[in-house]
């Protein structure tokens, strides 16, 4: 219950809210519950956290199969629960992985967690298509870390999440002062990347258009709608004029 509820808030640190210290709290919770489990008790874990996490940031599927698609509400609310389960198995298969590892409890915290997350959040975005929603460097965005992105990428901003988690439970747990002092070179290295301009402006800005049809569902794909559509049209012909 703990590692549902704690996947449950990580939805806060993305947008609109946007808490991004809520997500390292959240992660460090979990990597609580994996120090030193085993790779079973990891797995159902680390389910449990996905589930929490992909239940609450997804429920626009819920949306889109029951309003838009028309889907009866139980069989859509059916669906919902069992996709955000499948997705779930990625979390949990990295909690297993890690909990493989053999690993010093620092190590585990600050460098396998976070190496079987983002292998695992890699893994999602591109298997059967991919879906990397609610990937854990996008959390980032108007924050310290944020500096990162433009040199590893979402990805690469995952791990270093996961990373300041794992930082932030050896910080409770361990009460270093070498913790403290890495926890702080790396969010004041990542606020020191956010003041370089990595792009140049070249030439005149260009001014574009971006437009989206409003067409119900229902009218989309139907034949008669798609006929219409696709009749081309006779153009009127030209008059020339003498001379």
């Amino acid at each position: 219950m703990i590692a549902l509820l704690a996947g449950a808030a990580t939805v806060l640190a993305f947008a609109p809210v946007g808490f991004y210290p809520l997500a390292l709290a959240s992660f460090a919770v979990l990597i609580h519950r994996w120090m030193r489990a085993a790779p079973r008790a990891c797995f159902w874990s680390g389910f449990a956290f996905g589930l929490g996490l992909f239940g609450g940031g997804v429920s626009w599927v819920y949306v889109s199969l029951s309003q838009f698609g028309g889907m009866p509400a139980p069989l859509a609310g059916l669906a919902t629960f069992l996709f955000c389960a499948f997705i779930a198995l990625f979390p949990a298969a990295a909690g297993w992985l890690q909990a493989r590892v053999p690993a010093a409890d620092g190590v585990r915290a600050c460098l396998i967690i976070p190496a079987a997350w983002t292998l695992f959040e890699w893994l999602r975005g591109w298997i059967l298509t991919g879906f990397p929603w609610l990937s854990a460097g996008y959390a980032a965005t108007g924050w310290p870390p944020e500096g990162y992105a433009p040199v590893l990428g979402v990805y690469g901003l995952s791990f270093a999440t996961l990373s300041l988690a794992g930082m932030l439970w050896a910080l409770i747990t361990r009460r270093k002062i070498l913790v403290f002092v890495a926890l702080v070179a790396v969010l004041g290295a990542g606020q020191a990347l956010r003041t370089v301009d990595w792009t140049t402006p070249v030439g005149d800005p260009v001014h574009a258009a971006l437009l989206q049809g409003n067409i119900e569902q229902e009218m989309k794909f139907r034949p008669s709608a798609m006929r219409a559509l696709s009749k081309p049209t006779r153009a009127s012909p030209r008059r020339q004029t003498p001379g």
